[in-house]
C-alpha cells in the first residue's frame, strides 16, 4: 500500500473521531495527516512527511488553543448562570420558613 493512502486512512480516522468528540484539536491532527499525505503523493521522504505534518499539527494546536480561549471568553460574557445579575427585584412576600418569592 502506498504511503499517501496510509496517511489518508489516518486522516479519515481522525475525521471520524473529530465528528464524534467535537474536539477542535483533532482538526489540527487531521490537517497534519493531510499535509503528510500530500508530501507522500509528491514523492517526499518519510522524514519530510513527518516533519511537515508535525509543523502543521503544532501550528494547528496553537491556533485551536487561542480559538477555544476566545470562545470561552465570549461564553462568559453571555453566561446564563447569572441572568438576573444587576436586575431590580421586588419581594412580594416573605414566607415563614425565610424564603421569598421574587
Amino acid at each position: 500500500m502506498e504511503q499517501y493512502l496510509i496517511w489518508l486512512i489516518i486522516a479519515l480516522v481522525l475525521l471520524g473521531t473529530e465528528m464524534m468528540l467535537a474536539s477542535v484539536y483533532l482538526i489540527a491532527f487531521l490537517l497534519g495527516a493531510l499535509t503528510a499525505s500530500a508530501c507522500a503523493f509528491f514523492g517526499c521522504s518519510l522524514t519530510i512527511q513527518c516533519t511537515l505534518g508535525a509543523i502543521v499539527i503544532i501550528a494547528g494546536v496553537i491556533c485551536a488553543y487561542f480559538y477555544r480561549k476566545k470562545i470561552a471568553l465570549l461564553n462568559n460574557k453571555i453566561s446564563l448562570d447569572n441572568i438576573d445579575e444587576d436586575q431590580i427585584v421586588f419581594v412580594d412576600n416573605i414566607l415563614e420558613d425565610g424564603t421569598a418569592k421574587v
